[in-house]
Parts: C-alpha cells; sequence; structure tokens
C-alpha cells in the first residue's frame, strides 16, 4: 500500500514538473527555472549522501 502511494506521487510530481516546464518555455524563464530545479535537486542529493553516510557510521561509532 505504501509503495502505491509512492509511485502515485512520484507520478503527480514528474506531471507538475513537466507542465511547470512547459509553462516556463513558454515565458521564457525556462533557464532560471532549471536553475532552481538543479539547486533543489543538488540539496536533495547532498541531504541523501549525508543521511546514507551517518547512517552507515553511527553503528561502527556506538556499538
Amino acid at each position: 500500500m505504501l509503495s502505491l502511494f509512492i509511485l502515485v506521487c512520484a507520478i503527480a510530481a514528474i506531471g507538475i514538473f513537466l507542465f511547470q516546464l512547459v509553462k516556463a518555455k513558454r515565458s521564457g524563464t525556462l533557464s532560471e527555472y532549471l536553475r532552481d530545479f538543479l539547486v533543489i535537486f543538488l540539496g536533495l542529493l547532498m541531504t541523501a549522501g549525508i543521511l546514507f553516510i551517518a547512517i552507515r557510521l553511527i553503528p561502527r561509532i556506538f556499538f
């Protein structure tokens, strides 16, 4: 059930992203939109990397 919820949310997010991308292309702000998306993506990637490293190191430090 949780997997289905995540799938629906992901499909909705991709749809919204594509809609915003087309809208930004028409209004001429595509480069700004892609820049903002890249900053958000890199922030999420860095957060995931930090969490992954923390999860791998905490058991070694404390246990």
